[in-house]
C-alpha cells in the first residue's frame, strides 16, 4: 500500500499503490515519519533535489512501509 513518486519531464507525479514487486534496488532512503503523506512528501523534497541540481533528470521512488511500532510486542 505504498506510492510512487516521479519525475519526467520536469514535473512531479504521485502514484498510489499497490505495485508489482521490483527487481532492482539502485539505493534506498529510511525515513521516520507519522504518516504515509509525510513519506511521500519527504521522498519528492529527495527527487526534487535531483531534479533541480541536474537539468533533464528523470527518476522515480517508492514509498514503501517498512515496520511500525504496532510490529512489536508490548514489553512484558
Amino acid at each position: 500500500q505504498g506510492a510512487r513518486v516521479t519525475i519526467t519531464a520536469g514535473r512531479l507525479s504521485v502514484t498510489d499503490g499497490p505495485f508489482a514487486e521490483a527487481k532492482e534496488l539502485i539505493s534506498y532512503a529510511l525515513y521516520q515519519v507519522s504518516s504515509k503523506e509525510e513519506a511521500v512528501e519527504w521522498t519528492s523534497r529527495f527527487l526534487e533535489i535531483h531534479r533541480d541540481h541536474w537539468a533533464g533528470w528523470e527518476g522515480e521512488a517508492d514509498v514503501l512501509r517498512v515496520f511500525g511500532p504496532e510490529d512489536f510486542a508490548a514489553p512484558a
